[in-house]
């Protein structure tokens, strides 16, 4: 069984190839969901629309000396949670 540093490296490998055939931007259905996930989890790769996404450094700063936050869970927005309830 691959170890999760090799498992890593190969979806590296994924993108890489990716992003020499595609340029920057890269769709989801070019890769797998299990490769799309690892990279995203790893800091590696940024959704910037539904469905699009960039490579990005895991170690990348915007802004001042923050970090890229990562979009909110789900059931933020369906439950009201994040914004403290309904709007009725």
């Amino acid at each position: 069984m691959a170890s999760p540093s090799e498992k890593l490296a190969q979806s590296l490998e994924i993108l890489h190839g990716l992003q020499n055939a595609n340029g920057a931007a890269i769709r989801a259905k070019d890769m797998t969901r299990t490769h799309r996930e690892r990279l995203l989890t790893n800091g590696f790769l940024q959704e910037v629309i539904k469905g699009w996404y960039i490579p990005s450094r895991p170690d990348e700063v915007i802004g001042i000396g923050g970090r890229v936050a990562p979009p909110p869970l789900p059931h933020h927005r369906t439950c009201g949670s994040a914004s403290g309830g309904s709007a009725d």
